[in-house]
């Protein structure tokens, strides 16, 4: 190796040696207030603290990750380099730590002393030499690990009190506001010893300045921004009683300006499991019921309510103890909702309730019942017919419903549904997924076209109803999706609930139906075996070599 390169390669050592250390001690240095070049920062909040926190411990944990794998690889000229970049980034945390609180709890001083040690133990055994031995995995490994979790447990300890400090705040000022507020012998209601012209609830009046309902949206607005941030950070505001008070704000008369945010910020976070055991503790679907009864005429309070019952019925959050919570309130509920799905002013609102009754009918087999005695069908059919269901995703939940009725053996066998609801359901089997769709968009096209090919089957148990479907051309749209891949993006499912409507149309009316003669391409389907028609539409766009 020539010299020039020896010295080239101790310069980059050093500069990675001595960039750590000189950013901790300029991190440790105020600006001089006498500097021209002077710099006014506007505090951080709490909410900016969990973000930018949060924020980087997601770039450590990638940065970890990446260090592992060199390790694994043993390329060590890289490790030294990735460690000091991750030294680096860690020290930055521990100082965003420190900032984000007054006082740091003892345990996390610790935690954060062993860190700095453990950094300077990695920086240590991470060091290369060109023509020295390499340094062993197995002690870097240890290393990485130990702070790996140490860094995790500073991190959710500081998290955890910065998420109850922004709940905190969100409960003082309801609590002021509920304290401040008190009724005026004359029938008025004063603030904080000032008498205003305000408006309220079941007589009651409410009058709070606009500064003051600022914070409160503010505070709650606060909660949403660190519940996007992850799941996790939804569990933490969860444990930190943020269910429990969003609750109690939507309760409260005194702050009704502020359900929908609140009831917006329950959607949020009402996501993970944790969250779902508080909401149902606190008599979430009690107070849902009654916003949804109560808020007739307030249709952006019953949308957000709406949104929130979607969000905490999702099939992916089974929770028995809500299920048992929802039985006493279904038929209220789905009343509700169907109400707000046929006064909807624009298709997200219809989406959203929609979306819930879907869900709903998943949980209690008696819903379909429900859906009878308030005509959830035919309000569901003249909405879509009106244009309220424009997107893959509102027509998806709409056969959802109507599928969750024809599942009931009894029901399917007598109900004939009315020939909107057949021209409806043709009508979805038309549908085309359009160039560039999303991953999302193309699963909720595929459920549509399955969804609704399996709830023709189960309505065609009877002549009439098989020759009004019949009538509507459904047996082409039916055939056409199960000789042409491209046009059920290649599902297989797709096709199997097809030949599966096609079959039991066939059986109903008879091949020999005077309306089945020209259908010659679904003759050809149905005079094989199932499987020969499956393996034959299926293989038809592959090619053989």
């Amino acid at each position: 190796m020539s010299v020039v390169d020896s010295v080239n390669h101790w310069l980059v050592g050093l500069k990675e040696e001595v960039e750590t250390e000189c950013m901790s001690v300029l991190q440790g240095k105020s600006l001089s207030k006498e500097s021209s070049d002077f710099i006014f920062l506007v505090p951080k909040s709490t909410k900016d603290h969990v973000v930018t926190i949060h924020q980087s411990l997601v770039l450590i944990k990638t940065e970890i990750k990446k260090l592992l794998r060199l390790i694994e690889i043993e390329k060590w000229s890289s490790v030294h380099e990735t460690s000091t970049k991750l030294i680096r980034q860690i020290r930055s945390q521990i100082s965003n730590c420190k900032s984000s609180l007054r006082v740091i709890p003892s345990h996390v001083a610790e935690l954060q002393a062993t860190l700095l040690a453990d950094c300077s133990n990695l920086a240590k055994h991470s060091k290369y030499d060109i023509g020295n031995h390499s340094p062993g995995s197995d002690p870097v490994t240890k290393i990485v690990a130990s702070i790996e979790c140490n860094l995790q447990v500073m991190t959710d300890n500081i998290l955890c009190h910065l998420a109850k400090n922004v709940v905190d705040s969100c409960a003082r000022l309801f609590r002021f506001h509920e304290e401040n507020c008190h009724r005026d012998p004359g029938g008025g209601t004063v603030v904080s010893g000032t008498k205003s012209d305000t408006t309220g609830v079941s007589g009651v009046s409410v009058a709070i300045r606009e500064s003051d309902r600022a914070l409160l949206i503010d505070c709650l607005h606060d909660i949403i921004v660190v519940g996007l941030l992850s799941n996790y950070m939804c569990s933490i505001l969860a444990k930190a009683g943020a269910v429990g008070i969003l609750l109690e704000i939507c309760r409260s008369s005194v702050v009704k300006f502020a359900r929908c945010e609140a009831l917006r910020t329950l959607a949020t976070i009402c996501c993970v499991s944790e969250s779902i055991e508080h909401f149902n503790q606190n008599g979430g679907i009690s107070c849902l019921a009654i916003l949804l009864t109560d808020s007739i005429g307030s249709e952006t309070v019953s949308s957000e309510a709406a949104g929130v019952i979607a969000q905490v019925t999702s099939p992916s959050l089974a929770n028995c103890q809500l299920r048992m919570s929802l039985l006493e309130h279904i038929p209220s509920l789905v009343k509700s909702l169907t109400g707000l799905c046929l006064d909807a002013r624009n298709p997200e609102i219809f989406l959203i309730s929609c979306a819930a009754l879907a869900n709903l009918a998943s949980i209690d087999d008696l819903c379909p019942d429900y859906f009878g005695n308030f005509d959830t069908l035919v309000v569901l059919t003249e909405s879509c017919l009106k244009g309220k269901a424009p997107s893959i995703f509102a027509k998806e939940q709409v056969v959802t419903v109507v599928e969750a009725v024809t599942c009931q053996e009894s029901s399917s066998k007598d109900m004939t549904p009315d020939i909107k609801l057949a021209k409806l359901l043709v009508s979805f089997l038309k549908e085309r997924s359009r160039d560039g769709a999303t991953v999302l968009e193309l699963v909720a096209f595929e459920n549509l076209l399955q969804k609704t090919a399996l709830t023709v089957g189960r309505f065609c148990q009877k002549l009439p109803t098989a020759v009004v479907f019949v009538k509507l051309h459904c047996i082409r749209h039916l055939v056409r999706l199960c000789q042409e891949p491209g046009a059920r993006s290649h599902s297989d499912v797709v096709l199997t609930a097809c030949l599966e409507a096609i079959r039991r149309i066939f059986s109903v009316c008879g091949p020999n139906h005077e309306l089945l003669k020209d259908e010659k391409e679904a003759n050809k389907l149905v005079a094989s075996q199932l499987i020969d028609s499956y393996v034959l539409c299926s293989s038809a766009d592959e090619s053989f070599i």
